[in-house]
């Protein structure tokens, strides 16, 4: 708590200038560093950053916390990283209400039992889900249903799928794709 809305960096070792940037805070973030960045040149862009190393043990336990949490509200639960989960909700209403309503008890839950804050993207598929929370990041909630997940991803570029980097991109752009609508056609 004592380093809420400071630039912190979270790297994979107690020695802060020979490890790579593991997460960092949005303040950090803002300021230019991004994870797997060398943690050197995160302390060159942002010197006034304060380095914590990674306590991975910690960071397993929470997650398998939230894995369990999760389960409570869909028996398909997908961990997809350390911090990131799909669940299949198509059938839970009855149980749990409209998927607005069962996104903000999920994160109340996780709230009361990790303390922690996360942010959840309701959508019809894992792609568009991934994107729907990145879009409220952090501690937010956003249900996009098909409809707006076709307008969203129309003009969206194509680098802002998960799974596209920098090389895919660039060949994707050389044959004229540079944004989803392009890519579905």
């Amino acid at each position: 708590p004592a380093l809420r809305g400071k630039p912190v960096i979270i790297g994979g070792r107690n020695y802060k200038y020979r490890s790579i940037i593991c997460a960092a805070s949005y303040e950090a973030k803002a300021r230019g560093i991004t994870n797997a960045m060398p943690s050197w040149k995160a302390l060159r862009i942002c010197p006034e950053a304060i380095f914590v190393p990674a306590d991975t043990a910690k960071y397993v336990y929470t997650s398998n916390e939230i894995f369990e949490i999760l389960k409570k509200f869909s028996p398909q639960v997908e961990k997809f990283s350390i911090d990131e989960f799909f669940m299949e909700v198509d059938g839970c209403e009855g149980m749990f209400g409209p998927p607005h309503d069962m996104g903000r008890a999920i994160k109340k839950r996780i709230k009361e039992e990790c303390g922690l804050t996360c942010t959840v993207g309701v959508a019809p598929t894992k792609t568009t889900a991934k994107l729907a929370a990145k879009m409220k990041k952090p501690d937010g909630l956003n249900v996009i249903d098909r409809e707006q997940a076709l307008v969203i991803m129309k003009d969206l570029p194509v680098e802002k799928i998960c799974g596209i980097g920098e090389r895919l991109k660039e060949r994707l752009n050389v044959i004229g794709v540079r944004t989803c609508g392009e890519l579905a056609v």
